[in-house]
């Protein structure tokens, strides 16, 4: 790796780069690099003379008042600057929210400027906003039904409630909610599914154990996405 200090009034903005920031961002960057100063170097393609990564950092330092930073030199032609570019941050990971949860103060994260999402907002980065969903490859062999789903934690809670003093209200709403602790099986639902009549097959279709059609399930309401989310989430994880 070949790094070298750039005058600052050397480097160009690449005037393809697709990165923007709103002014909450900059505020963000600018703080953090006021007290921490540049702790990650610019890339700087000495061929084209065009910042590959970095546009925003150098326009923050710039404002700071600095005239010099520290760059590392790649030796580019320009489509694959332009591949770098886009690479830089294309590949980078989600947050582990319950991680940050018990590890860090959520003001302090935000301070710092992690934009941290209420717990709705978690749901819909977990699944809203992952569209993969998994495959399965039916097996010739059908499960029983009673293997489909594990009951043990459910069938506990509800043994406990039954026992209790409590109104019947409050065990009927308590029973309700322990369903939540079912364990479902979607590999042996698939096999179940491959095995089972066109009646039974379109209900568990309805229910969303299977998802044979995508677009069908968003009609249903199972997957929520929208080009509206799709252009904000891509704004909110590339960095360039």
């Amino acid at each position: 790796m070949i790094i070298e200090t750039k005058k600052i009034a050397d480097l160009k903005p690449a005037p393809y780069n697709p990165r923007q920031s709103t002014a909450k961002q900059e505020e963000k960057l600018k703080a953090s690099l006021s007290k921490f100063g540049l702790v990650e170097p610019i890339i700087f393609n000495k061929q084209t003379g065009y910042i590959v990564g970095g546009h925003f950092r150098v326009r923050e330092l710039t404002k700071l008042g600095y005239e010099e930073i520290e760059c590392v030199i790649v030796d580019l032609n320009e489509a694959d600057e332009k591949e770098l570019n886009i690479r830089l941050n294309a590949n980078t990971g989600q947050w582990d929210w319950e991680l940050l949860a018990n590890e860090w103060n959520s003001d302090e994260l935000t301070e710092w400027g992690l934009d941290v999402p209420i717990e709705d907002e978690i749901i819909d980065e977990e699944y809203t906003r992952k569209i993969e969903t998994p495959l399965y490859e039916p097996k010739n062999e059908k499960p029983e039904i009673t293997e489909l789903v594990t009951r043990t934690k459910t069938d506990s809670l509800i043994a406990e409630i039954n026992k209790s003093d409590i109104s019947k209200d409050d065990k009927d709403f308590l029973i309700n909610a322990a369903q939540r602790h079912l364990v479902f099986d979607y590999g042996k639902i698939a096999d179940y599914y491959s095995h089972a009549p066109k009646e039974i097959q379109e209900l568990m279709e309805q229910s969303a154990l299977v998802i044979i059609d995508f677009d069908k399930a968003i009609e249903n309401g199972y997957v929520v996405l929208s080009d509206e989310i799709a252009e904000q989430y891509k704004k909110d994880h590339v960095d360039l």
